[in-house]
């Protein structure tokens, strides 16, 4: 018997040490079933969007960044639906209950976004009434546009995961590494979550910033101004893109339409870079500067007009400007008054070979390198070209590009001479390391030279014409600074048919000012204008009020500032003596003060008409009507010159 005990003792304490033995195994190398059992019992994969870096301009004004919001989840095996509080949450939240019942038990995975991006307030509401088991939230980054629809063909956006769908925003993601974090949350055997993110987040995702050249400030005035020419001119669309000729970086990018989109509607295209447009006549000095720079033609050049009709092939290439009087022209008069014919006699002279060199050699065959998404390399005919075809693209019809690639090449006709990229994202930086992730490369040392300085010099005369008194750019005149550019007005070609649209076109203006001193480079341009259809009318009053801003706000000195202080004391003394009640114009600002001795004796309410077109605080000391002194504060740092005006009056 006392052996038979034994025995049985011997058995018992075996089976109990094997299962000590086995617990023990299972529980320092369990096998993958088992592990993965365990990891849906105590603890939910959640995958986490990392925080996205913050967008400034070139000022550090905030243009797009994150911020913390909170996002509420189930894991629908520990959901406890029958609670007390998610009957309250479900009240608060506006949920049908029995709807939402119904979606937490179909859902087949053991994770279930309910409610994405709450605020700190809607978080403590739910947070007050108690979460129940099987709840939880998470901390994620909401993508915050302070400025509104501006620059947003630009910026892009992003998905409801945060993930970057267009534009910027696309880049920062093929550019950074953003994708989704995994990471596992713990709980306890009654569903309680033992972690959260949040820590996760705050440590692992670093801070950076996206730099870009583009001006805020000067962004804001042009899509104003875009969206007034919109209107007033009944186009489609307009856009504007100007260019820092000392450092080639883009200071504004502007595209807007008739119907702006509303703040949540995701841009999916960028039309300055994506889209391609036939710029007509804008190409014409590109054309002409290439022929000079290969001595296909010079300066005693004089084309024969064929009396505003000249027959090529099976066609008839027409002069809008054709003018009996003038049966022929030279090259200064070709581009001041636009003559087709004159351009494509230059065209059929270079030929296809060297005119398709030329177009290549100015990039209109190749991205322009912004490195953005979906940039588009335009569009060239495949060879042969036909004699037609050769006039077309003489005068800039026949062949698209993009807005980025014109400005880009119109950028060697008014500097050096020499293709570059431009410049719009400078780098990333990081905020936690104080160094730069990614910087762009930059490289001012190009050899593609495309026209040399005499090229050059010539040009700029031929431009500063069309600018002047009786070309066709003599309304994108900016009072007191000298102009070089040249008018666009283009027939758009049909989507469907063949040919092109009937009384549709496209036009645009693109200069570079100060002309004896290069500065700015800006493009500008109206899509379908049903008012004016001719850029001389529709587009370059626009390019004067975009300049005459940009001018100022830069402080740059005018090349002409007698004009200046001409048309502002023309203004005041038909203001004075009661001719007119007609306002100083807006493009119209002091670059430096005129002498306050003729403002002596004069009404206060005259002088301060006068005084406000510096836009700096003014003082007025003393008692009476009539003003006997004026004393100007110097400033280094206003478009005007000043900080402040003080008025004595007697």
């Amino acid at each position: 018997m006392r052996g038979r005990l034994q025995v049985i003792f011997i058995v018992f304490v075996l089976f109990f040490g094997a299962i000590i033995v086995r617990s023990f195994y299972l529980k320092v190398f369990p096998g993958p079933e088992l592990q993965s059992w365990i990891d849906k019992q105590f603890s939910v994969q959640m995958r986490i969007q990392p925080r996205r870096p913050t967008v400034i301009d070139r000022a550090g004004k905030e243009l797009v960044f994150s911020v913390e919001s909170y996002s509420l989840f189930v894991d629908p095996q520990l959901a406890d639906l029958s609670s007390q509080q998610f009957r309250k949450i479900s009240s608060l939240m506006g949920w049908n209950m029995g709807r939402m019942r119904k979606k937490i038990k179909n859902h087949r995975s053991r994770f279930l976004w309910l409610m994405r991006f709450l605020d700190e307030e809607s978080k403590k509401k739910i947070e007050k009434i108690g979460l129940p088991n099987g709840f939880g939230f998470i901390t994620e980054y909401r993508r915050i546009y302070p400025v509104g629809t501006a620059l947003r063909p630009l910026l892009g956006g992003v998905g409801v995961d945060g993930q970057g769908l267009s534009g910027l925003e696309l880049w920062i993601d093929r550019q950074l590494d953003l994708r989704p974090k995994s990471i596992r949350v713990l709980r306890d055997a009654r569903g309680r979550w033992l972690s959260f993110a949040d820590d996760f987040i705050r440590e692992s995702l670093i801070d950076r910033k996206v730099h870009l050249t583009i001006d805020l400030d000067l962004q804001l005035f042009f899509e104003k101004q875009l969206q007034f020419s919109v209107t007033q001119q009944k186009a489609d669309s307009a856009f504007a893109i100007g260019l820092d000729l000392n450092s080639h970086e883009i200071r504004a990018m502007a595209f807007v339409e008739k119907s702006m989109p509303s703040l949540v509607s995701l841009p999916l295209k960028n039309p300055l870079i994506n889209h391609v447009y036939e710029f007509g006549s804008v190409l014409k000095p590109l054309i002409m500067a290439w022929a000079l720079e290969n001595k296909v033609v010079d300066e005693a050049f004089v084309a024969d007009l064929e009396g505003g009709k000249f027959k090529v092939a099976d066609r008839v290439i027409r002069d809008v400007h054709f003018d009996p009087k003038e049966p022929r022209m030279d090259l200064r008069r070709i581009l001041m008054k636009s003559s087709n014919i004159g351009m494509a006699k230059i065209g059929i002279l270079m030929g296809e070979q060297l005119l398709r060199q030329g177009l290549e050699q100015m990039g209109f065959h190749q991205k322009v390198g912004l490195g953005l998404p979906g940039e588009s390399r335009g569009l060239i005919p495949n060879p042969p070209w036909n004699k037609h075809l050769i006039s077309n693209i003489s005068f800039g019809q026949g062949m698209a590009i993009t807005p980025l690639q014109l400005i880009t090449a119109w950028a060697a006709l008014a500097t050096d001479g020499v293709w570059r990229p431009p410049l719009l994202i400078k780098g990333v930086h990081n905020d936690l390391s104080s160094e730069w992730d990614w910087e762009a490369p930059v490289d001012f040392k190009s050899e593609n030279r495309i026209f040399s300085q005499r090229t050059l010099k010539l040009m700029k005369e031929f431009l500063m014409d069309v600018v002047s008194a009786g070309g066709t750019g003599e309304k994108a005149r900016i009072v007191g600074y000298q102009v070089a550019g040249k008018t666009g007005t283009a027939q758009k070609a049909g989507e469907q048919e063949k040919g092109y649209k009937k009384d549709q076109y496209l036009t645009s203006f693109i200069g570079f000012f100060p002309a004896d001193r290069p500065r700015f480079l800006l493009l500008v341009g109206l899509d379908s204008p049903r008012k004016d259809r001719y850029a001389s009318q529709s587009v370059a009053p626009l390019f004067s009020r975009l300049g005459a801003y940009w001018a100022r706000k830069e402080a740059i000195a005018p090349s002409h500032p007698e004009e200046i202080e001409s048309l502002v004391m023309a203004s005041l003394q038909e203001k004075e003596g009661g001719k007119s009640e007609t306002k100083l114009p807006s493009a119209v600002l002091p670059s430096k003060p005129l002498d306050p001795t003729t403002l002596y004796g004069k009404n206060i309410d005259f002088v301060m008409d006068y005084l406000r077109t510096y836009q700096v605080p003014i003082k007025i000391r003393g008692q009476g009507d009539r003003v006997s002194e004026i004393r100007y504060q110097r400033s280094l740092y206003s478009a005007s010159g000043l900080e402040g005006i003080e008025v004595l009056v007697e």
